[in-house]
């Protein structure tokens, strides 16, 4: 019998602790070690976790990341909506993080469907912002990244 997805995914979260990986990115191979059990109970595979992670994603818990060129497949958590968020379990395991921030949020209601906005700690006192298009394009990424290494620095 196929599972849920949703119902992995809250079979995750009740194994997880949401609080301590808000604002971080957790590769899928750091989920699988820690060999979490999906809502029927056995271990999940490689594709479940994947998408009960996507689910996550449409529930509002952060952007999951299909790895390519070299970078890990990943999801990078952010704070739920309120109204969706489990009772948090202290006890459950905190997973490490790959990296502290380029964490992913929702913009506005009327542009979420359009846009996303990314943050980043760029030191222990600065956040730096940006919102981007969902469908930003690898052309566009690669002038974004010559844009911002052609800033006259100070």
């Amino acid at each position: 019998m196929p599972s849920d997805p949703s119902a992995d995914f809250q079979a995750l979260l009740g194994q997880i602790n949401l609080k301590k990986l808000v604002g971080t990115e957790t590769p899928v191979s750091e989920l699988q070690k820690q060999e979490f059990k999906s809502s029927n109970g056995r271990v999940f595979s490689a594709v479940k976790l994947r998408n009960a992670l996507k689910e996550g994603q449409k529930a509002g818990y952060g952007t999951f990341t299909i790895g390519r060129r070299g970078y890990a497949t990943r999801m990078a958590w952010v704070q739920p909506p309120e109204s969706s968020a489990p009772a948090e379990d202290a006890s459950a395991p905190a997973l490490a993080a790959a990296t502290p921030a380029a964490v992913a949020t929702s913009a506005d209601e009327s542009d979420a469907s359009q846009t996303v906005r990314h943050s980043l700690r760029l030191r222990a006192d600065l956040t730096v912002q940006i919102e981007l298009p969902i469908n930003l394009t690898d052309r566009e990424a690669e002038r974004l990244a010559h844009w911002v290494q052609a800033l006259p620095l100070g």
